[in-house]
C-alpha cells in the first residue's frame, strides 16, 4: 500500500504528530519518552519564540491506515540572514524501517522548502541548531540526555536511500566523576587563589538577568562555529522559565576575572541535501547533523 503524507498545524494538530514517536521507538528499552507537554510548546508559536523568525511545517506519514514516521520542515530567517546560504532544515525524523515511508517524508520536507525558494536541505535539527541537532549513528545503546537525539540503528540507512549525505559529524561525550588528579588539583588551587578570579554559582531567584548573562557567554565563545545562529531576547526569556525545572546551582556557575564573565556535548551526523534552483528532477546531496 502506499504511503500518505499528511500536514499538520503547528500549536493546533500536534496529537498524531506527537504520539508517533511513541509507536516508532515502542520497544527501544533506551529511547527516554519526552514530556508531551514540552514538545507541544515547543511546536506552538504562540509557546515558542522561535516561530517569531520562523516558519514551520509537519508532516506524518501513514501507511495502512497506521502513523508510521514524522518529519518538520522549517525556513529560520535568522540563519538567513546569518549565513546567506538559502538552506532551509528538517527536524523530528522520527520512522519505522520502512523505506518508503522515509523517502516520502524527506520529499514531502524537500518540496514544502523549495518551493519557498530554499536550494539546500540541512538536518536533522529539532527545530534549530540550538536545540536537538544530528542524527545518531552510535551509542544507540545509551539514553539520550537533554538536547539529544535519539534515532533506531536503521535511521541512517533509510536517510542516505532518501538521497541524504553527511554533512558533519557532531559528539557527545560521557564524563565519569572521579577524584581529581594531583596535577589538575594544583591548578585548581592556583587559579582560584588569583584575586582578580572569582567562581560564583548561578542563582535561581535571579534567573531572568543570569540567563541574559549566559546567552552572552554563550553567543560569543560560539559566535564561529558552524551553522551558529544566536539566540534571541524572547528566546532568553523562555529559555530562564525553562531553567527553573531544572537548575542545580551546584552544577551551575560563572567563572569571572575582573567581574567579567568567561565562557563556560552522543555522537550524531547532520545532512543535507541541494535542490536545483531551476525546475525538473531533483539533485540529493548528503544528510547533515
Amino acid at each position: 500500500m502506499s504511503v500518505e503524507i499528511k500536514q499538520h498545524q503547528p500549536g493546533r494538530d500536534l496529537k498524531d504528530f506527537i504520539q508517533v514517536a511513541f509507536d516508532v521507538y515502542a520497544d527501544d528499552p533506551a529511547w527516554v519518552p519526552p514530556l508531551n507537554m514540552e514538545i507541544s510548546d515547543r511546536l506552538t508559536p504562540e509557546k515558542n519564540p522561535f516561530f517569531e523568525h520562523a516558519e514551520v511545517a509537519l508532516f506524518t506519514a501513514w501507511k495502512d491506515g497506521k502513523a508510521v514516521g514524522r518529519i518538520s520542515a522549517q525556513i529560520d530567517h535568522e540563519h538567513l540572514r546569518i549565513h546567506k546560504d538559502n538552506a532551509g532544515f528538517f527536524g523530528f525524523f522520527d520512522t519505522v524501517n520502512d523505506q518508503e515511508v522515509a523517502s516520502a517524508l524527506v520529499g514531502a520536507a524537500e518540496r514544502w522548502l523549495a518551493s519557498r525558494g530554499m536550494t539546500l536541505m540541512r538536518g536533522p535539527f529539532s527545530l534549530s541548531i540550538n536545540e536537538e541537532t544530528g542524527m545518531l549513528v552510535e551509542g544507540f545503546e545509551s539514553p539520550p540526555t537533554i538536547m539529544s537525539p535519539h534515532h533506531r540503528p536503521y535511521q541512517v540507512a533509510l536517510a542516505e536511500g532518501a538521497g541524504l549525505q553527511k554533512a558533519k559529524d557532531c559528539y557527545g561525550w560521557k564524563h565519569q566523576v572521579l577524584p581529581a588528579p594531583p596535577r589538575a588539583q594544583r591548578a585548581w588551587e592556583a587559579i582560584t587563589s588569583l584575586p582578580e578570579v572569582r567562581f560564583r554559582s548561578v542563582s535561581p531567584r535571579k534567573l531572568k538577568k543570569e540567563v541574559h548573562d549566559i546567552l552572552d557567554v554563550f553567543n560569543d565563545a560560539w559566535q564561529h562555529n558552524w551553522g551558529f545562529v544566536p539566540a534571541t531576547d524572547s528566546e532568553a526569556k523562555k529559555m530562564a522559565a525553562d531553567l527553573q525545572l531544572i537548575l542545580d546551582k551546584e552544577l551551575s556557575f560563572f567563572a569571572e576575572i575582573d567581574g567579567q564573565q568567561l565562557p563556560f556535548a552522543s555522537v550524531c551526523r547532520t545532512s543535507t541535501r541541494r535542490f536545483p534552483i531551476s525546475k525538473g528532477s531533483w539533485v540529493r546531496s548528503p544528510f547533515q547533523s
